[in-house]
């Protein structure tokens, strides 16, 4: 076992571009003593040891080249979507594949089940090692982003003696995220690492993402595993163009009059406990204990569980709602005919129906960062709530912790069942079992059979099934949790899923130390503190901007960015997400958000279909026609935009929105 000679400016040099992109990194690597040698095996290729053990060993190299042969031509490795269909879209994105694809057919284009290319914009690497994989992937996938995910800093350490990582930062000089490097050394550490990586640095490259194992590890064998299983979630919430329309029309209206609170991030901690109460099935369980301790615990009641514990005698102080349109209303309504809202206050995001404001007499209403209402509207950072979905447990807890409580109970926060027949509790507004009862009036028919297809862990132990949607919404559960300020302490109840940051604790062994008159006197100081609001800030914001010219303007943007760059290459996907994703040091514009789902969705259409066409020849010239469907799509949300800001005052409810869709054909 001999030493080669290590070039001896490589790891100053290394060090330098570590402190310049990861300083994160550099500080650790600075700071490291290694207890593995770096030495030459008897392949003549340098290698890492540890007792007698190799990293790579004899015939390691040519193990790892061949794993990287196997990538070329085939899906191995790889990410691949499902083909974009008019079902799963909004309306714009389904008229735009419609006409894009019929052009495509007319024109005698075929397309492969699988991709053609080898081009992949992320490239996810599960370990490190000493790199000798990166270069020719890179190569190979003409990557524009690259995470890599290491349990071993002694890897990292030694690579930076024979490994030159300038290959790697070439794609940062454009995008200073484009290149991550993660220690962790749990498995679902690193994959959310990894998934957040490519959902932060561009959330509609998925198709044939790339992920490669640099060397065998058992950890990391199973977080790919987590990481394919979750990649959905990198594209989730993206939102679509008639959605963002809906909820700027409920934010006008709602907004119009006045008539409402704000809620306002309350500076004073709050001593009395927060019950959050979701209707997952095991919320049944805890109803007793709500119940009896309902005079000392704040109580969120999530959505429909408002149902549920008015129908077992429990008042909640908050009844919480998330979802648009105006079915969530009318669910509420009947509710109401039957058990009334009286001293219960509403909390619900600005773009609800404006039926609740005639259903509750005190109503508080939040922004969402992430919406296009935000920016049209929103007063003030205080005034928002960051996480507050995808459902309406997540909107609870994000509403709680901004109004500064400190100890958190969760009860029915189930995020999926052990049985999947059973999904939400006996008293919720969802019929349960198929047939096994008659509805109720204000009852809601609801089969999630065949969609809890998700097996993760319970939070009292054991397995459960889940589906997307609550695997997204338990991930950010996890990061209110992560958010909440030093000397929070967070309890779930619930016998779901299990969410990390809170501590599992079941009913029964709960003592609380709050009394009735600190409760009183807490719920009294939280409302207070979300002022009451006039037309004047309506006024104001509203008329800040002509709103429809600057969708105009930013399309224009767009067209000309993409008249730039080559369809056929990931920098289109890249320009597109520059384009509509804002950089973190200024806040979203409001016609960034308004049209950016319905626009990344053509884009991952375009991307998805230019990977599959069957002749390589082909290729350049539906490039071509793709390019001109797309700035022909663009340039109808411009025209539809127009028609929706002229006729805004028009559109009182939600269905007067979806009913009137056809006069953008005649506008």
């Amino acid at each position: 076992m001999s030493s080669k000679e290590v070039a001896l400016n490589l790891r100053e040099q290394n060090l330098a571009l570590l402190s310049q992109y990861l300083p994160d990194l550099y500080q650790k690597m600075a700071a490291h003593i290694p207890q593995t040698q770096l030495v030459c095996n008897e392949d003549g290729d340098w290698d890492v040891v540890f007792r007698g053990e190799f990293l790579y060993g004899p015939g390691g190299r040519a193990r790892l080249d061949a794993g990287i042969g196997q990538l070329r031509g085939t899906t191995k490795g790889r990410v691949s979507l499902g083909a974009p269909h008019s079902k799963n879209v909004d309306l714009s994105t389904g008229e735009f594949l419609f006409h894009f694809l019929k052009r495509a057919t007319d024109e005698k284009f075929t397309f492969s089940m699988q991709p053609q290319v080898d081009d992949s914009y992320h490239f996810v690497s599960f370990g490190f090692g000493l790199g000798y994989h990166i270069e020719p992937i890179i190569k190979l996938s003409n990557c524009k982003s690259i995470c890599i995910v290491e349990p071993n800093l002694d890897f990292l350490y030694h690579s930076l003696d024979v490994f030159d990582w300038k290959i790697l930062f070439e794609l940062s000089k454009e995008n200073k995220i484009a290149v991550e490097v993660f220690y962790c050394s749990s498995s679902v550490d690193m994959a959310i690492s990894a998934r957040l990586h490519c959902r932060y640095t561009n959330p509609f490259a998925l198709d044939s993402l790339l992920i490669f194992s640099a060397y065998p590890n058992d950890a990391m064998l199973a977080a790919m595993d987590i990481f394919r299983r979750d990649a959905q979630l990198i594209t989730m919430g993206l939102g679509f163009f008639e959605d963002e329309m809906e909820m700027v029309r409920a934010s006008y209206h709602n907004l119009l009059d006045g008539n409402f609170r704000f809620l306002r991030r309350c500076p004073v901690p709050i001593s009395t406990p927060a019950f959050i109460v979701g209707s997952g099935p095991s919320v049944d369980a805890d109803l007793d204990f709500l119940r009896k301790n309902q005079d000392r615990g704040i109580i969120f009641a999530c959505g429909t569980a408002i149902r549920v514990l008015l129908a077992n005698g429990i008042r909640p102080d908050f009844a919480v709602v998330l979802e648009n349109g105006e079915a969530p209303a009318n669910v509420f309504e009947e509710i109401g005919k039957v058990y009334g809202f009286k001293k219960i206050v509403f909390i619900g995001s600005n773009t609800v129906s404006t039926k609740f404001k005639k259903l509750f007499n005190d109503i508080i209403l939040f922004f969402r960062y992430s919406l296009s209402s935000y920016p049209l509207f929103c007063p003030g950072h205080a005034y928002s709530l960051f996480d507050a979905g995808p459902t309406v447990t997540n909107t609870a807890c994000a509403a709680a912790q901004a109004l500064g409580f400190r100890e958190y109970y969760f009860f029915g926060v189930d995020y999926g069942t052990r049985d999947p027949v059973r999904h939400h509790s006996r008293d919720s507004v969802y019929k349960i079992g198929g047939h096994e009862k008659k509805r109720r009036k204000g009852e809601t028919a609801l089969d999630l059979n065949d969609q809890f297809n998700i097996i993760d862990l319970a939070n009292f132990g054991g397995l459960m099934r889940t589906h997307e949607i609550f695997a997204w919404s338990r991930d950010t559960m996890a990061r209110i949790v992560g958010r909440m300020s030093a000397g929070s302490v967070v309890y779930n109840c619930s016998d779901g899923l299990l969410i990390a940051g809170a501590k599992p604790k079941v009913s029964t062994s709960i003592k609380l130390t709050s009394t009735p008159e600190a409760k009183n006197r807490d719920l009294a100081l939280l409302v207070e503190n979300c002022p009451r609001e006039t037309q004047e800030l309506f006024e104001r914001k509203w008329k800040a901007q002509i709103w429809k010219y600057q969708v105009k303007k930013k399309v224009d943007e767009i067209k000309a960015a993409v008249s730039k760059t080559s369809i056929l290459s990931g920098k289109f996907l890249e320009t597109i997400y520059q384009q509509l994703f804002p950089d973190i040091k200024r806040m979203p514009r409001f016609e960034e958000f308004f049209i950016r789902g319905s626009v990344s969705a053509m884009a991952m259409g375009v991307d998805y279909y230019i990977r599959r066409v069957s002749k390589d020849e082909d290729r350049e010239r539906f490039g071509v026609l793709a390019m001109e469907e797309f700035k022909k799509s663009l340039d109808e949300i411009v025209r539809r935009t127009e028609w929706y800001f002229d006729h805004i005052d028009e559109l009182k409810t939600a269905d007067d929105l979806e009913t009137r869709l056809g006069d953008w054909r005649d506008a």
